[in-house]
């Protein structure tokens, strides 16, 4: 991008005042929110925890209160945009 060449020699790209006033690119932040509640593991998957198992526990039976408190992999499109959030750039 030029910005015109003020005189013989001179553009604003080449001058001091430009490169010092130049903004750095912005830094990609992690969503400590999806951080919290979810984990990469070695193979690239993106797991968390179960809906369903912090309150009106006594009305449901053995069997599902023994799966909700395994961890489930998050399928998809959604894994991929999970896990953006979690380490972005990389």
């Amino acid at each position: 991008m030029t910005l015109g060449l003020l005189f013989e020699g001179f553009t604003i790209e080449n001058s001091f005042f430009f490169e010092k006033h130049r903004r750095p690119m912005p830094k990609l932040k992690t969503k400590k929110s999806v951080k919290k509640r979810m984990k990469v593991t070695k193979n690239g998957k993106v797991k968390m925890s179960k809906a369903g198992r912090r309150h009106l526990m006594a009305c449901k039976n053995g069997k599902r209160r023994r799966h909700l408190r395994k961890k489930e992999n998050v399928q998809g499109g959604i894994a991929k945009t999970m896990a953006d959030l979690m380490a972005p750039g990389l």
